[in-house]
């Protein structure tokens, strides 16, 4: 594809992810602002449960439509459609089975009645058509923004008046459900393809061998993005749950949101040249490099602005979280560089790559529970997320090198020069932010994002003489 339908196809998925990680977040606060602290800690434990079963139920088959040289074929995608119901029946008898001891663990015993509902939203969700990720192959991302987005937006909508009604833990149970539904009936509006079912073996076959890494590694998805509040939840409360998680959904949608984007738009370019090793070098150094600085960036924006940006928008009634902002961006800034060597492994059908580094991050989740144990409280369940996020970028890096012979070592200096520049904002902000100065901090925070940048580029050879320039690769594309 021409660079200008490339970067066409960042605007589009920029513009809808952006639209529908802005409207996720104003619905979090719409929530936290109509429902009580304890109920805003129910409702995590709402997203945690549905979480574990949409993870570790994660076959990645959308994935497989775009990184499959026979992704377009209408036989496969018929048996993904029949795969993907089973699997959602599976998910929601599960949940189903699983409900009141998930709310007995968070002594929440009246609410059970409410985890069972919630068995719902994988049966709903595997009814949903897949061609919004197979249109992704031929750099058409308005599907996949409208199916992704679209429900964030509903959600919004409805968040205020179906707040009025229910203000407390059930508001936000009607949204999951709402959402959910939306995504699947969306996903029907924009397939191109009648939606229709098979059942191929040897494409089942192929599916499960894809994706059973990925299944394993749905498990540890759990515990990356939810064992942390799992943790806070069982020694500590729903009280705390809620703002904690509070804290922590401030620095993970903007993290989402950018994932979300990198991935769609990345992996399908990266699948079609997966063959010419020269090429993919060069594309795969570029999305790592961009992945840096944007992991870098995200850091320190939190760590100057982020006590100052939770208290302003959610209240004084989540002030506890405001402390633990700064090394919750740091986290999610480490994840989000992860995000580059996942994306590389992925487009080789390197599916091993994530469930190792995951393996990886789960000595961060052993951390946290020692941490609760030994006294350390909430600091030791976020270092060890930090020291886990660690682990799992390092663990993944290593795998490219060795499995793909990638040249790592080019982009050492910047990789170097990121985490002396994201570990000496983060310490410094600890001592000086006081989130008592937010017209003076949210600048600030800005202003240290627009000058990291800068620097960054000065080390970053791959973004610097690419981007902004004509396209190096067009001439090798057209031979």
């Amino acid at each position: 594809m021409k660079k200008g339908g490339r970067f066409r196809g960042v605007g589009v998925l920029s513009t809808g992810s952006l639209a529908g990680g802005i409207a996720s977040f104003v619905r979090n606060i719409v929530v936290a602002r109509l429902i009580s602290v304890e109920d805003m800690g129910i409702a995590a434990t709402f997203a945690m449960t549905v979480a574990l079963i949409g993870l570790a139920s994660d076959m990645a088959i959308d994935r497989l439509l775009i990184q499959a040289r026979d992704g377009n074929e209408a036989r496969l995608q018929a048996s993904a459609h029949a795969f993907q119901v089973l699997r959602g029946t599976i998910g929601a008898v599960l949940l189903y089975v699983i409900a009141e001891p998930v709310a007995l663990l968070f002594e929440i015993p009246d609410v059970i009645w409410a985890f069972q509902v919630l068995a719902l939203v994988p049966l709903i969700r595997s009814f949903s058509h897949l061609d919004f990720a197979r249109l992704q192959r031929e750099m058409k991302f308005v599907p996949y923004v409208l199916v992704r987005n679209g429900p964030e937006l509903l959600a919004l909508l409805l968040a205020y008046p179906v707040g009025l009604y229910f203000a407390d833990f059930r508001l936000m149970l009607w949204l999951v459900l709402i959402q959910t539904l939306a995504f699947t009936v969306f996903s029907h509006i924009v397939a191109k393809r009648k939606y229709s079912w098979g059942w191929d073996k040897v494409l089942i076959k192929r599916m499960i061998a894809f994706g059973w890494p990925l299944l394993i590694n749905g498990f540890l998805m759990f515990g990356i993005f939810q064992g942390d509040r799992a943790i806070v939840g069982a020694n500590f409360g729903v009280g705390d749950l809620g703002w904690f998680s509070i804290a922590f959904s401030l620095t993970l949608v903007p993290t989402l949101m950018i994932v979300g984007v990198l991935s769609s738009f990345f992996l399908p370019q990266l699948s079609e040249v997966q063959d010419d090793k020269g090429l993919f070098e060069e594309r795969s150094l570029l999305v790592i490099q961009i992945c840096l600085l944007l992991g870098v960036l995200l850091t320190i924006g939190f760590a100057i602005s982020g006590p100052a940006l939770l208290l302003s928008i959610y209240g004084d009634r989540y002030a506890s979280g405001a402390a633990f902002v700064a090394l919750l961006g740091y986290m999610q800034g480490i994840r989000l560089v992860r995000v580059g060597p996942t994306i590389v492994a992925l487009a080789k059908g390197e599916t091993r790559n994530p469930l190792y580094a995951n393996i990886a991050r789960t000595i961060g989740l052993a951390i946290s529970a020692a941490s609760v144990l030994i006294g350390y409280g909430l600091l030791g369940v976020v270092l060890g997320a930090l020291i886990g996020e660690s682990l799992a970028l390092l663990t993944s890096f290593r795998l490219l090198y060795r499995k793909i012979d990638l040249s790592v070592r080019k982009i050492t200096p910047s990789f170097l020069v990121a985490f002396l520049m994201s570990s000496v904002t983060v310490i410094a902000a600890s001592q000086i932010i006081t989130a008592d100065a937010p017209w003076l901090e949210i600048p600030a925070g800005i202003l240290a994002v627009l000058l990291t940048g800068g620097l960054c580029l000065l080390v970053m050879p791959e973004i610097r003489n690419r981007l902004p320039c004509k396209d190096h690769t067009a001439g090798r594309e057209a031979g």
